[in-house]
């Protein structure tokens, strides 16, 4: 990857998109991304119940929450809601694809520091930045997990 490499064109989910579209175009566009991220991080809470078919990374998650110590108050808090994750790794990637589309915020930053993915609210709120190539990988992954790749558009601000 060169350091002049390009952002890629912003993305999001159409607000008309099926659950089925709005979930498979998270993992999508995470899965197009995975080669250019170097750093993740996920929420672990859902602002309704988890589904049960993500239960088990759920799990995983809560087990791997960091503990935080006050000093002020001397004693130990509730751990932080944030879990870091390497997108190298490949059960911490499946983790964070499993998540995705329900977490309150997942974020994935590439090499140079910039944000190029962005899922918040429970997959109410996203962008992505994606190359043409990840565009058609995510737009491929969507339409193979029951998605409609239309639902795949470019961001706007307004």
């Amino acid at each position: 990857m060169s350091q002049w490499e390009p952002l890629g064109m912003p993305y999001t989910v159409s607000s008309a998109a099926s659950e089925a579209t709005v979930a498979a175009a998270h993992r999508g566009a995470l899965t197009a991304l995975r080669g250019r991220i170097r750093a993740l991080c996920v929420d672990v809470i859902c602002d309704g119940p988890w589904p049960d078919e993500v239960r088990w990374a759920v799990d995983r998650l809560e087990a791997r929450r960091p503990a935080r110590w006050s000093r002020w108050r001397r004693r130990w808090l509730e751990p932080s809601i944030s879990v870091d994750l390497d997108p190298r790794d490949d059960e911490d990637f499946a983790l964070a694809v499993a998540v995705a589309p329900y977490t309150i915020c997942g974020t994935g930053i590439d090499g140079r520091d910039r944000v190029v993915y962005d899922a918040n609210d429970t997959g109410t709120s996203a962008w992505f930045a994606l190359t043409e190539e990840e565009l058609a990988a995510a737009a491929q992954f969507v339409a193979a997990h029951h998605g409609d790749p239309q639902g795949l558009i470019p961001f706007t601000r307004g």
